[in-house]
């Protein structure tokens, strides 16, 4: 993203900001991202809950990532190529998330 101007999401005017999330163990890595709709900017929208309890609509998911209930699941890849397959309640994908970052943001129609 080349500029970010929080008062996209204020006064009214609706936005969607696209959130990026990075999964890490050792050095496998994998990215999961979403939607956030509404007139929030900035942290407001990186929120662990809500990327749980809106996983199955994703942008990118180049970790095979799937949420059922508290469980999840993912191939995480190295640079080699070698595959980790990873799996867990949400607390175990806490301790994997490494980042989250607004990748994109748009304004919407009203």
């Amino acid at each position: 993203m080349k500029a970010y101007n929080p008062a996209t999401g204020w006064f009214g005017k609706k936005s969607v900001h696209t959130v990026r999330v990075t999964l890490m163990q050792e050095d496998y890595i994998g990215h999961v991202a979403y939607e956030v709709y509404g007139n929030c900017t900035g942290a407001d929208v990186l929120d662990v809950d809500y990327f749980l309890e809106t996983a199955e609509k994703f942008t990118e998911n180049d970790c095979e990532f799937e949420w059922t209930e508290d469980f999840f699941s993912a191939t995480l890849r190295n640079e080699s190529g070698d595959k980790l397959p990873i799996s867990g309640m949400d607390t175990d994908l806490r301790r994997l998330i490494v980042g989250m970052e607004i990748v994109d943001v748009r304004r919407v129609s009203a």
